[in-house]
């Protein structure tokens, strides 16, 4: 079966499988031709929208949740916090063996201290101690 053919049949599905399929099929049509091989991960892409969902409010908050198939925050996170535990019961089972091979998952948050506002303590409690992940305020160009 062609891939275009399985994206197809998958497009009945609920909104958070969605946003994968529309990003695949966004990246499909809109940037590359038939000509061209690439490698996207629909899931890096979420787990990222998650960092900023969770810090943001509002209407853009809700504006995210949709995007991302979430009915609210909660949920995003408890995904996002499920999504970590999992890469890291994977890392320690994989590499239970103290082989060479190590898998690191880089996320982090980032701060333009120079562009104001501050980051809610909470929300960095949210990103350190559910999704083991690091929040960095720096100053940047104005």
């Amino acid at each position: 079966m062609q891939l275009r053919n399985i994206w197809a049949i998958l497009l009945d599905v609920p909104s958070f499988a969605n946003f994968d399929i529309q990003f695949i099929k966004f990246l499909d049509s809109e940037c590359l031709d038939d000509s061209e091989n690439y490698v996207a991960s629909p899931l890096s892409l979420k787990y990222a929208l998650c960092l900023a969902t969770i810090g943001a409010s509002g209407e853009t908050q809700k504006e995210l949740l949709n995007l991302i198939g979430f009915k609210n925050v909660d949920e995003c996170i408890n995904w996002a916090e499920s999504y970590t535990y999992e890469l890291e019961r994977f890392k320690a089972e994989a590499y239970a063996d103290k082989s060479s091979r190590t898998l690191h998952i880089a996320n982090s948050v980032w701060h333009n201290s120079d562009k104001g506002g501050k980051l809610v303590p909470a929300y960095v409690d949210t990103i350190n101690d559910k999704l083991l992940s690091e929040v960095y305020s720096e100053k940047g160009n104005k």
